[in-house]
């Protein structure tokens, strides 16, 4: 049996790319023999998949454009042609699949519907923000184009013959915007060999890590550090939104106590989880919160919004703090108490690594793949289930 992994683009090492390896990898341990389709891969992405095959499709400036939808179809299925079932991953490569993937199974893991298509649904907390700065020729794009879009992407979902989501957040979202019921299953970190730092570094560095995007809302993250005086913020990750970032730091009078590091290595991002004492992730509308995960498992505590994909991530008081997304002074009070406690940090950072080891590790993700791809492979007279 060979497996198809399929995503529009692989051309920077973000959460999507990370899930997709981690598929790619499990699948190949259990004799599924993977192989990855995009239009374009980054180095590091490759490197991970080891010796995975990866077929190129091309023309990756294209991907996104209507009127290459017919290419991409062709293509995606002369490139899936010896593929018994796919895995596809994200708009809009599953738009490419059309009606040509025939009996293959599909199935389509959303990290979360697309945000320009359903804007009123996916960004609500976000429109209703300072920061929102939606342009109005958004809505002329919206009323012709995304129309179009939309009667592609509502088609394709209900094509897949199973639906796979990262949160009972995003599965709600999908529920509301297509009528259709996901399968929550987290597309967690990998729990095995992570260690937990035996000591901490002095102070109280928090770290945020993640695109440097509106979305991330790093403009209150800011202001709050700003309230509290003990802490440190380091920041990873690049984005258009540094250079105004560092603006910000530098007029709230706090550049000293913020470092941006940029993107950096899997090794560099460990040594700062080990020498972290909190995680801020406080997003708009965010469908899950990888970085919470990864903090946790780790026995850093994190601050998160009260609401979306976060909040179902981390337990208020149990293994982290909600805040107020919008008002520093919530996400300032909530960093306090763990600034000023050291007993409180070491319990929510046990309970949230308990947690995520046991209800949202990337092994249930797989288990949950795996075993819709035997019932659905069984029902189609492919292959009896394991």
């Amino acid at each position: 049996m060979r497996v198809g992994l399929l995503a529009a683009r692989m051309d920077a090492m973000g959460g999507v790319e990370s899930v997709m390896v981690r598929t790619a990898r499990h699948l190949q341990a259990i004799e599924k023999r993977p192989v990855v389709v995009t239009t374009v891969m980054h180095d590091e992405v490759r490197e991970e998949l080891g010796d995975i095959e990866v077929r190129l499709l091309g023309d990756a400036p294209l991907a996104g454009r209507m009127a290459a939808v017919e290419r991409f179809g062709t293509k995606t299925m002369e490139a899936l042609a010896d593929c018994d079932a796919i895995n596809v991953h994200n708009f809009p490569a599953h738009i490419w699949l059309d009606r040509r993937a025939g009996s293959r199974v599909v199935v389509y893991s959303c990290h979360e519907p697309p945000r320009h298509l359903y804007e009123e649904v996916m960004d609500a907390t976000f429109l209703r923000s300072p920061f929102n700065r939606r342009p109005w020729y958004t809505r002329t794009w919206d009323h012709w184009m995304g129309a179009r879009w939309r009667v592609l992407d509502r088609g394709a979902v209900h094509r897949a013959q199973y639906v796979l989501t990262n949160s009972r957040y995003t599965a709600g979202k999908i529920k509301e915007i297509y009528g259709y019921s996901a399968i929550p299953c987290y597309f967690g970190p990998v729990t095995d060999g992570v260690a937990v730092p035996e000591d901490r570094a002095p102070g109280f560095r928090v770290l945020f890590a993640g695109r440097l995007t509106p979305m991330k809302n790093l403009q209150t993250c800011l202001r709050a550090v700003a309230l509290v005086s003990q802490a440190t913020f380091h920041v990873i990750g690049e984005g258009d939104q540094r250079p105004g970032l560092e603006a910000l730091a530098a007029s709230l009078g706090i550049s000293s106590r913020v470092e941006f590091l940029g993107s950096v290595s899997e090794a560099r991002l460990e040594e700062e989880y080990a020498r972290a004492h909190a995680a801020l992730y406080i997003p708009f509308d965010e469908p899950m919160g990888l970085i919470p995960m990864e903090a946790a498992l780790r026995e850093v505590p994190s601050v998160v919004s009260s609401h979306a994909g976060p909040a179902e991530v981390v337990l208020d008081g149990q293994t982290g703090i909600h805040v107020d997304a919008k008002d520093p002074a919530s996400v300032a009070d909530g960093l306090t108490r763990l600034a000023a406690d050291p007993a409180l940090r070491a319990r929510l950072g046990a309970g949230a690594r308990e947690r995520v080891r046991q209800d949202m590790s990337f092994d249930l993700y797989a288990h949950t793949l795996e075993t819709v791809l035997n019932s659905a492979l069984w029902r189609v007279g492919e292959e009896q289930p394991s």
